[in-house]
């Protein structure tokens, strides 16, 4: 009965090692890797917002590795901290730049902020050579809030804006105690354990599935107790306003998954807004046009992908050929009855006492 005992925990212990190593190295596969080879194809460029001025930022996050951003602001602006209604920083999406959202900070730009918006680590401009996972996302934001804090000397409100995985670590920032005045939540999920089962059932099928509690593990040997953050939670530990966007439609953040569907712990919170939408994916702040458009090339691509067996097979000069044609003007209509609750939201908090 001891040998049967013993040989059982043998066993039961070298499955857990397998699922483990087999757990790290999906991990590593989907997320120890760089972003930013090719600059995003359906956005303008700075050069196209005459009205916008940048200056250039640059501060550390995870072992000392440092991270790019850019003080965004109006062109005519002589002293753009001190003559702003307040400063925006801006938390962007999985393996997505800061330069991706250049229409979302020409909008506020226009309505009196300061913008600072930044690359996280391993994009871009940012330094790492890995992205290292969804927690880190927590991290570089709460080094940019610290930074923005020393260089304004709070001398301004500070706001904060965020998109998919920004928006989830925008959340998850707001119990720690920095001197945030509002928050926008774009197509947040609400915990990165769910959005990793859904990685690993896209990419490897429900098998996979079984490997995300090896994933808690690994990340929590990462990021220590960043890796347990719920934005729910800190959410309402927040005093200040925060204003919650989805889409019933969102493909890469199902209603379920997201913060927006876990309204109902919020009810007893006046500071907290919420909205749905119908048919605008996980952009949202583009209009029905610009979101036809879309998928119409996504469609397209998806096609070319298929004639060639796989993303990985197409040649290079026929993706430079698709992306050339990409017509970003149609591409970049916004939603201005959208774009305008959001930038009225962040006015309002901002002018409050």
């Amino acid at each position: 009965m001891k040998r049967c005992t013993q040989a059982g925990l043998i066993t039961a212990g070298a499955a857990i090692a397998a699922g483990q190593l087999i757990s790290n190295k999906i991990y590593k596969d989907v997320f120890f890797k760089r972003s930013g080879e090719r600059d995003c194809p359906w956005e303008k460029g700075f050069d196209e917002f005459p009205n916008l001025k940048r200056r250039k930022g640059i501060f550390p996050t995870s072992d000392d590795i440092t991270l790019v951003g850019y003080f965004y602001y109006d062109r005519l602006s002589v002293r753009p901290i001190p003559e702003s209604k307040g400063i925006i920083i801006l938390a962007p999406g999985f393996l997505q730049s800061h330069k991706d959202y250049l229409s979302d900070i020409d909008a506020f730009v226009k309505a009196g902020f300061v913008v600072f918006a930044y690359d996280n680590m391993g994009c871009y401009e940012s330094g790492g050579s890995r992205i290292l996972g969804i927690d880190q996302a927590v991290v570089d934001l709460r080094n940019a809030i610290s930074y923005v804090e020393d260089v304004s000397r709070c001398m301004v409100p500070i706001c904060l804006y965020g998109h998919s995985m920004g928006a989830y670590a925008c959340a998850s920032v707001l119990g720690e105690g920095f001197r945030i005045r509002s928050v926008v939540l774009r197509s947040g999920f609400y915990s990165p354990v769910l959005m990793i089962h859904d990685v690993l059932h896209r990419l490897y099928g429900l098998g996979a599935c079984a490997l995300v509690p090896f994933t808690v593990s690994y990340r929590t040997f990462l990021f220590g107790k960043d890796a347990w953050k719920c934005a729910v939670r800190e959410i309402r530990k927040f005093e200040g306003r925060v204003l919650i966007l989805h889409s019933e439609d969102d493909p890469v953040v199902s209603l379920k998954h997201s913060i927006y569907g876990k309204k109902k712990k919020f009810l007893r919170k006046e500071t907290i807004y919420t909205r749905m939408y119908f048919g605008k994916g996980h952009d949202i702040v583009r209009d029905d046009r610009a979101m036809r458009y879309y998928f119409e090339k996504e469609a397209e691509r998806k096609m070319l992908t298929e004639e060639y067996g796989g993303i990985d097979f197409v040649p290079a000069e026929k993706i430079d050929e698709f992306y050339r044609k990409i017509d970003k003007k149609r591409a970049n209509l916004y939603d201005t009855e959208v774009m305008e609750k959001i930038v009225r939201f962040f006015q309002l908090t901002c002018e409050e006492k």
